[in-house]
């Protein structure tokens, strides 16, 4: 291949690569997100909405200036068994604004949240196409609600400095007044995760009293602002339960028979043990809030527990097998919402207002 040639194969490369990647939160391009949201189009009340992305999940080229034309929406499938009617002439206004703000920050008020370049890019009237009923059930619907802006907007170019930081967080703040119809029309958007859990260690011959082995569940909603719960069944009734937990590596620790032919075993060392009385079904749930912080995200927690009987063995307990539970996050970016009672929203409307982290639209940009 000549060097003409490879220039032209790199080029139609990268120019595909900066198409599909160009898309927030960034990997969603041809993923569905985990989540919908109902309220931007759907309906007939007039709402204001405001989606925070964080830097982390900005596509590649955002960390510099970048001119932006317009921003792209998707629906929703909607358990592919869905058509969304196509509405006509929906009066709206979009601002947009780099922010030091964060997805965290959605205890303040909508102007709070938006950088010192808030620019009102979208002042009109907008027509939302038909979603026909997905053919492709694994596949998200196309890119086809286009925002184009009235004038360009260039990201990170605000006057804005905290030394020597620019505000790097995105802010799109959607204004509607009249939704012309009361249909329903879900968006697609980033959502929640499902925390991943992996059961390790030995105990399969470990009973009790009862002749059954206790067991140990988590939830799978483990993700961070949520919380962590671990339920101990089979248990005796009032009977006391104990959760050991770490979240040190698992390393090579070698389980250890807590009494030599009982088939109960500790499986791994733990940092702290948290004892709690079975109820009278013999069970025990453990739960803890989870913060809001992305530094959580990607942890691996490690459990067991261990519960007393008199009867079991010599060292009076029976024990489960070790779970591990990493915690999932959420993409660091949230939705609030403003839905107003009024007349298209009007001065004198009341208004409510609510603040989800962790769900944002799925936005391609121009």
């Amino acid at each position: 291949m000549d060097s003409r040639s490879w220039r032209v194969v790199i080029s139609v490369l990268c120019t595909a690569v900066a198409a599909v990647a160009q898309v927030a939160p960034f990997g969603l391009t041809s993923v569905e997100g985990s989540g919908t949201s109902p309220h931007l189009f759907g309906g007939a009340t007039p709402v204001r909405l405001m989606d925070i992305y964080n830097q982390a999940v900005l596509p590649p080229g955002f960390d510099q200036p970048r001119s932006i034309r317009g921003i792209t929406l998707r629906a929703d499938t909607y358990n592919n068994t869905v058509r969304f009617a196509p509405k006509r002439g929906i009066a709206l206004q979009v601002f947009i604004s780099t922010s030091f703000a964060t997805a965290e920050s959605t205890e303040l008020s909508f102007e709070a949240m938006h950088g010192v370049d808030r620019t009102l890019v979208v002042d009109g009237w907008l027509d939302i196409p038909e979603q026909p009923v997905p053919t492709t059930p694994a596949a998200p619907r196309p890119f086809n609600i286009p925002m184009p802006f009235d004038q360009p907007w260039v990201f990170q170019l605000s006057p804005a400095r905290r030394g020597p930081q620019l505000p790097d967080n995105l802010v799109v703040d959607y204004k509607i007044y009249n939704k012309r119809s009361s249909d329903a029309y879900y968006l697609d958007s980033a959502g929640f995760c499902k925390a991943n859990k992996t059961p390790f260690g030995l105990g399969a011959q470990c009973r009790g009293t009862s002749g059954k082995p206790i067991t140990l569940q988590t939830n799978d909603d483990a993700y961070a602002s949520n919380r962590l719960l671990f339920a101990v069944r089979d248990a005796i009734p009032t009977n006391t339960v104990t959760l050991a937990l770490s979240m040190r590596p698992l390393g090579g620790f070698i389980p250890v028979e807590i009494d030599q032919g009982s088939g109960c075993y500790i499986n791994f060392a733990p940092i702290v043990a948290i004892p709690l009385p079975a109820d009278s079904t013999g069970s025990a749930v453990f739960r803890f809030p989870l913060p809001r912080d992305g530094r959580i995200v990607g942890l691996d927690v490690h459990a067991q527990a261990a519960a007393f009987d008199f009867n079991a063995n010599r060292a009076l307990h029976v024990t489960s097998f070790g779970l591990t539970t990493t915690i999932c996050g959420p993409d660091p970016v949230a939705q609030m919402i403003e839905l107003s009672s009024g007349p298209n929203g009007g001065p004198n409307a009341t208004k409510a207002q609510s603040n989800v982290y962790g769900l944002a639209h799925v936005i391609a940009f121009q």
